[in-house]
């Protein structure tokens, strides 16, 4: 007899396959039930070997489906896979060596260092001509600021230069509180009266008299020193003399006198 799953001769009166250890199985009678199977297998496996248009892996002597093909299949197709992942490992480390190698060799570091050392030179020289343009937009700021001073200070000086000699005494008298604030403190100079109109020396005249509180009868005159903060009119122009004068200022007011007829304002 045979056994019904590995397909070897079994010695009758064995209970188990000496080969695989599967149990031998009897009927009532006690008769091997493999015996009857391993015929038929040995008969089956006699037909295939003769016909051989079987593929191998279809029949197995236990009769349990193709195994045979796939397993000699997927131990080829493991071992493919196997061979291309360890081809790729391979090549992996061999350019993680070559980049190792050349970090270490100071390869890359020093493109690197030079990569950044020129965009450093050129920040420094942008930054550099930055602050360069900036210093000469001050300076000409700067330039332009002290002309526009100077011209307007030279246009200043020009036009009171140009506006003293042109300006009638009458306007000087009108913007200043006195003409002659001296007049009545220190005896004046005829120097001092050049440049002076018929009207100023009316008014520096009239003035000595205005210091001493006298009222005009001219309205023109009455109106202008009413202007003057430091004016009072309290004596009628008819109530005033002379001996109200000092004598600095009656020889001050003969002198505008003679000014006066010298240049011929009066008679």
């Amino acid at each position: 007899m045979f056994c019904s799953k590995c397909g070897e001769q079994v010695r009758d009166g064995m209970n188990y396959c000496t080969n695989c250890g599967e149990p031998v199985k009897k009927n009532e009678s006690g008769e091997n039930v493999n015996t009857k199977v391993g015929v038929n297998l040995k008969k089956d496996e006699d037909r295939v070997s003769t016909a051989g248009t079987l593929t191998p892996g279809k029949v197995n002597v236990s009769g349990q489906g193709n195994t045979g093909g796939n397993q000699t299949e997927k131990p080829k197709k493991n071992k493919g896979i196997k061979i291309v992942f360890i081809t790729i490992s391979g090549i992996i480390l061999a350019l993680l060596l070559i980049l190792f190698a050349l970090v270490q060799t100071g390869i890359i570091s020093i493109s690197i260092d030079d990569n950044t050392n020129q965009e450093s030179v050129l920040d420094k020289k942008s930054k550099s001509s930055k602050r360069e343009k900036e210093k000469e937009r001050r300076a000409k700021e700067k330039e332009s600021e002290e002309a526009d001073v100077t011209t307007e200070t030279h246009t200043e000086v020009t036009t009171a230069q140009t506006v003293q000699p042109s300006t009638s005494p009458s306007m000087i008298a009108v913007n200043s509180e006195y003409i002659l604030p001296d007049s009545s403190v220190r005896v004046l100079d005829k120097g001092e009266l050049a440049g002076f109109s018929a009207e100023q020396c009316r008014l520096a005249r009239n003035e000595i008299y205005a210091k001493h509180g006298r009222m005009f009868d001219d309205v023109g005159l009455q109106n202008y020193f009413n202007s003057r903060s430091w004016y009072h009119g309290t004596i009628p122009a008819k109530q005033f003399n002379d001996n109200m004068l000092s004598d600095i200022e009656i020889q001050n007011r003969n002198l505008i006198i003679a000014f006066e007829k010298e240049m011929g304002y009066t008679k």
